[in-house]
């Protein structure tokens, strides 16, 4: 039998929130992020809009669009490059208009 770690009763066992928790407030914390890059960028409300018409709920087109956001931060980070929006949008048909 393992031995129990310092400071932790016996028997004590981790309660882990899930992200979906409805206390939590929100599904990701990454999403009110995204919700701001709508404004801001007009790239990223055209990959929101096309992400839209492709049905997808406001909530999944903002995971959607927050995923690819911090990706591409990521990237930019491990390449040492500065982030241009150009370049992470630019294969969008919307992002040149």
């Amino acid at each position: 039998m393992p031995r129990p770690r310092p400071g932790r009763p016996r028997g004590w066992t981790p309660r882990v929130r899930p992200w979906r928790c409805p206390a939590s407030g929100s599904a990701r914390p990454a999403t009110p992020r995204a919700f701001s890059l709508l404004t801001a960028s007009p790239a990223a409300r055209a990959h929101y809009d096309r992400r839209r018409d492709r049905n997808d709920t406001h909530a999944a087109a903002c995971r959607n669009l927050a995923n690819r956001y911090f990706g591409m931060l990521h990237h930019c980070l491990q390449r040492h490059q500065p982030y241009n929006e150009t370049v992470a949008f630019g294969h969008l048909p919307a992002a040149a208009a």
